[in-house]
């Protein structure tokens, strides 16, 4: 059985910047964080704050639904 999660969280983009500015070297190009998040953004998040997931209850799986 599979069911499909609409989650919408307004500071997501925010957070996940902040995620991936931790995981950085102190030393990473200017812009980088910046680039990355935008390319989430875009393949992922609509209007930047809502993501879709789609769980497999059976198999076990949580898998992010990309945008068309």
């Amino acid at each position: 059985m599979k069911i499909i999660i609409t989650m919408k969280t307004p500071d997501i983009m925010e957070e996940i910047g902040t995620q991936i500015t931790a995981a950085l070297p102190e030393d990473a190009e200017e812009g980088l964080v910046e680039d990355m998040v935008e390319k989430l953004r875009a393949k992922w998040f609509k209007y930047g704050e809502y993501l879709a997931v789609e769980i497999d209850i059976e198999k076990g799986t949580c898998v992010g639904i990309p945008l068309k």
